[in-house]
């Protein structure tokens, strides 16, 4: 869920929507749940703390974004398994993460971008240099092996942008 960014913005543009958020920090879900409330949609929004699947709520479609390169691999499988329950058939889902790199540039290209949008450089080396140590991305092979593992349908890439990809799988 995090700050509830997309939550909004799906809102606005799908105003007879309703929503399941969920994320496992108490302090992610307030953020996310003030900020519907503001956005006088709050009503329209079923919260949930914890882990998936959430009981009687079936879905028509999921996002998972920049969550899976926080998680050990073990974690990701569990993760899209309780996602895919949680789906109606045929339902899509929207994944978006950081990748691995397949250019050592790659990384490199992430810093530069950032120091061109106002980060110090020493941040700029560390981001890097966390982004290699502290986080357990992905391959497009794995990705799709993960997806096709907990019973998506083949799933197509649809964005790549600096080391971040976003995946379209459907519910089988």
């Amino acid at each position: 869920m995090g700050t509830g960014s997309e939550l909004l913005l799906l809102g606005r543009l799908c105003p007879r929507w309703t929503f399941v958020a969920q994320d496992i920090s108490a302090d992610m879900l307030a953020q996310a749940r003030m900020r519907a409330e503001q956005a006088g949609m709050g009503e329209r929004v079923c919260w949930h703390l914890g882990a998936l699947p959430v009981v009687n709520k079936p879905c028509d479609g999921a996002l998972c974004l920049l969550v899976l390169h926080f998680l050990a691999q073990d974690a990701k499988a569990a993760l899209l398994g309780d996602i895919y329950r949680q789906l109606n058939p045929d339902a899509p889902l929207l994944l978006a993460d950081l990748m691995a790199t397949t250019d050592p540039l790659e990384r490199k290209s992430m810093g530069l971008q950032a120091a061109l949008a106002g980060l110090p450089l020493p941040a700029c080396e560390q981001m890097v240099r966390r982004l290699g140590e502290d986080f357990t991305s992905l391959d497009e092979g794995q990705t799709r092996r993960l997806l096709q593992g907990a019973g998506f349908a083949a799933a197509h890439r649809f964005f790549q942008a600096l080391g971040f990809h976003g995946w379209l799988a459907q519910r089988q």
